[in-house]
């Protein structure tokens, strides 16, 4: 600036001392912001190098024979893949599930690096970094505060309730559903952000499709997308909740189709044969509580959580313990003073989310799953990261003594988790060693049964029958109505031509359940092979009209 009047001089110098102030400030603030982002940055990526040597040890491991991998491996489908079956993969249920983006991945998989297991971990383990960052921008953007989207983050990186989903190669729809859930929720609070522009409701709806064609859990998203509305102080209108219809719609029809698969392959059932309403309500509780406390507590954790024994009509004491401690927390969230709407709704994410999974009306083979909480365990880590915020820059009050005891025991708490984390990765080496950790964690003859049962599975496919028998007699000592035990335990005494207690077997796990086709279709070989070629034509006859279709080939051929 130039003052050509000497009496505008004095003015002119306060100008240019302005002019230098601001170009100072904006400098300043330009160079805080590039420090800003570069630590952003590098913690970030220290992060996830971090989450990389937690879970290296699962990079080393193989296939769990028995325990899904291995049906996914085997399977033609997977192993030839070309471009005339990709449209296969989206007709077909596979394990009892619909889940054809997780199988065209595996068959990807098989297609670039054959049976090496490594490339497969390699990728679920991806899915989980690229979880880990979107969680941190998710968090960042509904609270933009960076305390609270680290500590999101860092949980999500760390939980050992989430090595399941990691280090379990089947479990890898769980990584996809979440990233795909969560690219939804971005778009959707963008949609939010931008004035309800249409395109990104679009791009939320196409996230959508790819998460529910990963897994039917996805189904959830159009009740959490009612929690974006309520995190962004948006009412509820009319046009609120048209704008949801379609994901409704196709959530319906998803869950539908998830049913019938898990129904065609005998993974769920009606509660009401051994728990009536009372005990489901019980059941449920317990389920929501169990997530809560191994939030906190996540100590004796297991590959297996299997449905209560009743004794004289009554649960264990456990499970109406767990309606108690729903009520205290539901009234810890009413009594908070401060940050009680953000609290509820990171709760109401974390129920919402994990709903379909607990068991109300159907059960599937385990009451609860650690990788059923991957993603709904989101909210509650954006819960804690609030709280930490509050904590850290003083909104809460108390003595700063007080305030660095309490920073110090989250920061052990952490480390806690990430030692759990690697420790529990070395469980899930193989079949084995994760079933030997469910008999030694002894949490119940249930849990027990189950353990024994794969064992027994793992001994057969090794071709030790003898051992094989053993442990499906274990299993069935523990439990005396495991049918798969009694139907197996069938297989192998008669594959060792004890044909009496075979058929022993085979009669007592018709007479627990009379439409379970294989013991009817086992039964049968078992006769015919004893010369009562008539009574073996009957149970394949009866196999065949519950769908077993084996049956159909052994009709053919000896029952002329």
């Amino acid at each position: 600036m130039y003052c050509r009047e000497p009496e505008s001089r004095k003015i002119c110098r306060v100008k240019r001392k302005e002019i230098r102030k601001r170009r100072k400030t904006l400098k300043s603030k330009s160079l805080a912001f590039a420090f800003e982002w570069k630590r952003r940055h590098w913690l970030l990526s220290g992060l996830l190098v971090f989450t990389i040597l937690l879970y290296s040890g699962s990079l080393r491991q193989t296939f769990l024979a028995g325990w899904d991998d291995g049906e996914y491996i085997d399977n033609p489908d997977i192993q030839h893949l070309t471009v005339e079956n990709v449209g296969s993969y989206f007709s077909t249920f596979y394990m009892g599930m619909y889940q054809p983006i997780p199988v065209l991945s595996f068959a990807l998989n098989h297609y670039f690096s054959g049976s090496d297991a490594t490339p497969y971990k390699f990728f679920n383990l991806l899915l989980h970094l690229v979880n880990i960052l979107l969680v941190y921008f998710l968090a960042r953007s509904l609270r933009r505060n960076e305390y609270a989207a680290l500590l999101a983050a860092m949980l999500m990186a760390l939980h050992p309730m989430h090595v399941e989903s990691i280090a379990w190669l089947s479990a890898r729809s769980t990584g996809l559903f979440t990233m795909f859930y969560l690219l939804a929720l971005l778009a959707y609070w963008r949609y939010l952000e931008h004035n309800f522009r249409f395109k990104y409701i679009f791009i939320a709806f196409v996230f959508f499709l790819f998460a529910l064609f990963s897994k039917s859990m996805a189904a959830t998203l159009p009740m959490v997308l009612f929690v974006m509305d309520a995190w962004r102080r948006r009412s509820i209108n009319k046009a609120a909740i048209l704008e949801k219809i379609p994901f409704f719609i196709v959530s319906v029809i998803f869950g539908l189709v998830s049913i019938r698969a898990a129904a065609s392959f005998g993974h769920i059932e009606v509660l009401e044969a051994d728990y009536h309403l009372f005990d489901r309500i019980f059941l449920l509780s317990y389920g929501v509580a169990f997530y809560l406390v191994k939030l906190i507590f996540p100590l004796q954790l297991s590959a297996i959580y299997a449905y209560p024994a009743k004794t004289a009509g009554w649960l264990p004491a456990e499970y109406y313990l767990s309606f108690l401690l729903l009520i205290l927390v539901a009234f810890g969230i009413y009594r908070l003073r401060r940050y009680r709407r953000e609290t509820f709704l990171g709760f109401a994410f974390f129920i919402l989310s994990v709903s379909m999974v607990l068991p109300l009306f159907w059960s599937r083979l385990f009451i609860v799953a650690e990788r059923y909480v991957y993603l709904p365990y989101i909210g509650l880590f954006l819960v804690a990261g609030i709280w930490l915020k509050a904590l850290i820059e003083g909104e809460i009050t108390m003595s700063p003594m007080i305030r660095t005891r309490i920073l110090a025991l989250a920061g052990a708490w952490l480390l806690f988790f990430a030692v759990s984390t690697y420790t529990r990765t070395g469980v899930w080496q193989s079949t084995r060693t994760l079933m030997e950790d469910v008999v030694d964690k002894k949490r119940s003859s249930a849990d027990q049964a189950f353990a024994w049962f794969f064992l027994g599975n793992v001994s057969d496919r090794d071709g030790n029958m003898q051992q094989a028998e053993r442990y499906y007699s274990r299993a069935i000592e523990l439990n005396p109505k495991h049918i798969q035990a009694l139907n197996n335990r069938g297989i192998m005494r008669g594959s060792l031509g004890d044909f009496n207690g075979s058929l022993q077997d085979f009669n007592y796990a018709i007479s627990l359940k009379a439409n379970y086709a294989e013991a009817w279709y086992n039964r049968g070989i078992i006769r015919y092979q004893t010369g009562q070629s008539p009574d073996a034509c009957n149970d394949w006859h009866k196999a065949a009209q519950l769908g077993f279709s084996q049956a159909q080939n052994a009709i053919r051929n000896y029952c002329k």
